[in-house]
């Protein structure tokens, strides 16, 4: 537990990290109009040492040689208590380009263009129903059975009030419900949806979407789906506590999606979804991960999207690796009483089998990033949004960060998921002016202790670099979630440990994000 809450702290720490601290003397630029200036007032070539060209003279980015970025970064720092301690040796991770761009961007749709090019490439003359979100008497009233079966089960007095709830709304529902519904052709074409709750009208609004599924009766076959941005009617956000002492959060968002499954019956093999990353030797399907890839980008390059580039390829499984099993077997089996186990054995023949269950599914996550001039758009969280340092929800407004990711197997291309896709309005300059990497190095060496200071002065800790990449990051501008900037930062990442514990924790987050052109910290959360 002890473990966990420091983590937390530090996640804590790191989000806010970009407050100025006067008593370490931390002074943090963020200005987005100086910043600007400072980026197009001068070419970034500066007072750089001469670096030898490494010996096998291979062709390497100019922009070794224009920062002054050493093949391998190094580092060995230790605070005056002796409690922390921050380690580096890796060789750092520079785009393929002579200079790093600036440029503004906004919030994109998916444009109907795009959407008819998605559409017939992936369900072809397949016949697709425009998705009916209504069901019909007999489809209601056997979701009533159902739910009345799980009434009998409930045990404690919160479970009865829900499913009776539930139920109550059913019954509602199954009054006013057709007793047949005719399901509509779909030829790609977006439509125009009102948007409202009944909680607020923060989130009133208009945008287009699109759900188009293979089989309107029942799950399976091919599922497509294009939701927009909303354009709200009203400005401002709304949370309450509901009456099961939940928060619930309304906040306005810039989080247009494309979302495709070849088969809707089954789960993506997206990390997030139901896939694993798991080692090769396991595997059973014959696509490589190479041959993964340039389908991906094959299809890529036949709807015209040209402006995004393949990141990695991860072997994935619908199975847990034995190790993950154990724990999750161990946690089930603490949980849950005899009753509930016995009922799981009797159904799957073991708990394992549980976890494990159906037929093995395997695939290759193909990750793409935006690229502009060269240069890589690099995040690492799903969103940006504004949450406070003592961990309260607000419902400030969000901007989903784009990402765009495959899972292909040996049939082809499985699932596509495409979140909040950016467009460049403007580009600010070709060739920003960035500081060298001394004193990005010099940055990097203060904040990387000052942001965990707190943390070390609790406990033993030891950070150990894993990476170190230049990219381009997005910045929000002020007073909006659909508008922001793309700036060069350097990102570190490293694994943790705490105490004398020999074991690394690495959330996948960065441990500190530098601002390029004028050296301050950006918070990956609020995105400034």
């Amino acid at each position: 537990m002890k473990k966990l809450f420091v983590m937390i702290i530090c996640t804590i720490m790191l989000l806010s990290a970009c407050q100025p601290t006067p008593q370490k003397q931390v002074v943090v630029q963020k200005d987005m109009e100086q910043m600007i200036e400072k980026a197009v007032s001068s070419p970034s070539i500066q007072t750089i040492p001469e670096i030898s060209p490494p010996p096998d003279e291979h062709k390497r980015s100019a922009l070794y040689d224009k920062l002054g970025i050493p093949e391998r970064y190094t580092e060995d720092i230790a605070d005056a208590s002796g409690r922390f301690r921050f380690t580096a040796d890796i060789e750092p991770m520079i785009p393929d380009a002579d200079t790093l761009p600036m440029a503004w961007v906004e919030a994109a749709n998916f444009e109907q263009e795009l959407v008819s090019k998605l559409f017939n490439a992936l369900c072809g003359d397949t016949k697709m129903y425009v998705y009916d979100f209504r069901q019909t008497k007999a489809e209601i009233e056997a979701q009533i059975i159902e739910d009345k079966e799980r009434l009998a089960k409930a045990k404690t007095e919160r479970e009865k009030k829900f499913w009776n709830d539930v139920i109550k709304n059913e019954e509602k529902a199954y009054k006013e419900a057709p007793q047949s519904i005719e399901y509509k052709l779909s030829n790609g074409t977006l439509q125009s949806e009102d948007i409202q709750f009944e909680e607020t009208d923060v989130l009133d609004g208009k945008r287009t979407s699109l759900i188009a599924i293979e089989h309107p009766k029942k799950r399976g076959g091919r599922y497509f789906s294009i939701a927009n941005n909303t354009e709200y009617k009203n400005s401002g956000g709304y949370s309450y506590k509901d009456e099961y002492g939940n928060t619930q959060v309304f906040s306005q968002r810039s989080e247009s999606s494309f979302s495709y499954m070849r088969d809707y019956d089954e789960h993506p093999l997206f990390a997030n979804y139901e896939g694993h990353e798991r080692d090769e030797s396991i595997k059973s399907i014959s696509i490589t991960a190479e041959e993964a890839q340039r389908c991906a980008e094959d299809f890529l390059k036949s709807i015209g999207v040209e402006d995004m580039a393949a990141e990695k390829a991860t072997f994935m499984s619908s199975y847990y690796d034995d190790e993950e099993l154990e724990r999750l077997v161990r946690w089930i089996t603490e949980e849950r009483d005899a009753e509930e186990l016995a009922g799981i054995i009797s159904e799957y023949g073991s708990v394992e089998a549980y976890f494990n269950r159906g037929k093995e599914r395997q695939g290759y996550e193909i990750t793409f990033l935006r690229v502009l001039n060269g240069v890589s758009v690099v995040s690492d969280l799903d969103s940006t949004v504004n949450v406070s340092t003592d961990g309260d929800i607000t419902a400030a407004p969000e901007w989903y960060n784009e990402k765009l990711r495959f899972i292909v197997d040996d049939k082809g291309i499985a699932a596509i998921e495409w979140t909040q896709p950016l467009k460049v309005v403007e580009l600010i300059s070709g060739d920003a002016a960035v500081l060298p990497f001394g004193e990005i190095q010099g940055v990097i060496e203060k904040m990387i202790q000052v942001t965990n200071a707190d943390i070390a002065a609790d406990e033993q800790l030891s950070i150990d670099a894993t990476r170190l990449r230049l990219s381009l990051m997005r910045i929000n501008a002020r007073d909006t979630f659909t508008r922001g900037l793309l700036v060069p930062v350097w990102t570190l990442y490293g694994v943790e440990y705490y105490g004398s514990e020999s074991e690394a924790f690495d959330g996948g987050w960065p441990k500190l994000i530098v601002n390029a052109v004028d050296g301050s910290i950006i918070d990956m959360h609020k995105g400034y």
